[in-house]
């Protein structure tokens, strides 16, 4: 008569860590990791016997020695521990979940496996965003990619390795990064009001642009940060329609980080008689901009006022215009504006440099 076999029940008996699978027959099910194991042709012994030996299992164990409360404490800690994850990432919820709580899976992986491969495909599909936003910020043309530099990265990186060429980079990242970047400019500036520069300028590739920059009081650190908000390319223009192309750029760049006209508390600009005519346009097709208009000599603008309104007393300031006499006559209208503007934005003033910076800087 030949020997006994064993059935899930008895294996059940002998080893307190599992239990009958509900939902398949032949199965039996460990409380601690919901890790089923076939006892199918003879081998239940030896699959049981490899899985309580295996790293997983030994971890869950030495976690939460009270077996009588294992199972309710794993589940716990596991569904907690993915949900939370899944605030963030949807698809790691879908099938993490999934594989936890159904117990239908063969090979289910731990949730720190989960969590590592998941954190590993996000590192890894944001190289190309980083690459792009560290190639523009340090003014580096993005059809570098396909030379020795990109090169050089992706056989030093591994993550890079997959990297995409420039024409990619161009049409799709470079945007889902100026995106990202417009969005945390907007949430910076929010209830802020703002100075805008606007000017005409060649970008990179030496193409006619429109640059619209925004400066305004970042009150966590607190600094004053200077950023640009939108740069068009430009076709060939006369000094009447190049009017209506500015005032076009200024208001998309306002829409991109969620300002108005009447947040601009000064328009600054050259002394061109286009960017007159264009600040009296808007002036006259919208009531709620009252932006004071700073034209740019450039050495007027940075150094008497970008310094000069932070000296202290605010007086001060009538001496720093006489030293420029273009605007002797109409200091004093300067000073009271100026006042108003300070007053606002709970500026102090402090001496002024004597050697001009870039004109791309505002004042404000």
């Amino acid at each position: 008569m030949g020997r006994k076999r064993k059935l899930c029940s008895d294996y059940v008996k002998e080893y307190s860590d599992f239990e009958e699978s509900t939902s398949s027959e032949g199965v039996i099910v460990c409380k601690l990791c919901r890790v089923t194991v076939s006892i199918a042709n003879g081998k239940g012994a030896v699959r049981i016997a490899e899985h309580l030996q295996s790293q997983r299992h030994v971890r869950m164990k030495t976690r939460r020695p009270d077996t009588s409360k294992s199972l309710l404490n794993c589940w716990c800690f596991e569904f907690t521990a993915i949900y939370t994850l899944a605030l963030s990432e949807s698809d790691l919820f879908t099938s993490s979940c999934y594989s936890y709580l159904t117990g239908n899976s063969l090979q289910q992986s731990s949730l720190e496996e989960c969590i590592t491969r998941d954190r590993s495909k996000r590192e890894d599909a944001n190289i190309p965003h980083q690459f792009c936003r560290a190639l523009c910020h340090a003014g580096i043309p993005l059809h570098q990619a396909d030379g020795p530099l990109g090169s050089l990265f992706r056989s030093k990186c591994p993550a890079a390795r997959t990297m995409p060429g420039s024409d990619q980079l161009y049409r799709k990242y470079l945007h889902e990064v100026s995106d990202k970047d417009l969005a945390t400019i907007s949430s910076l500036m929010k209830d802020q009001p703002i100075s805008v520069t606007i000017d005409e300028s060649p970008e990179l590739r030496g193409r006619p642009a429109v640059a619209v920059l925004a400066t305004f009081y970042d009150d966590e650190l607190p600094v004053r940060r200077t950023l640009m908000i939108d740069l068009q390319i430009v076709q060939q223009c006369n000094a009447v329609s190049i009017a209506m192309l500015f005032a076009i750029a200024m208001q998309t760049a306002l829409q991109k980080v969620g300002k108005t006209l009447g947040d601009i508390a000064v328009l600054r600009s050259d002394s061109a008689s286009y960017m007159q005519k264009l600040h009296k346009d808007l002036q006259f097709s919208n009531p709620e901009f009252k932006a004071l208009h700073f034209k740019d000599p450039c050495r007027l603008l940075n150094n008497a006022l970008e310094e000069g309104i932070r000296t202290s007393p605010f007086n001060v300031l009538h001496d720093l215009v006489v030293h420029f006499l273009a605007l002797l006559k109409s200091s004093r209208e300067l000073r009271r504006k100026f006042g108003l503007v300070c007053l606002a934005m709970g500026m102090t003033i402090k001496s002024l440099k004597t050697v001009c910076p870039s004109r791309w800087f505002s004042f404000l």
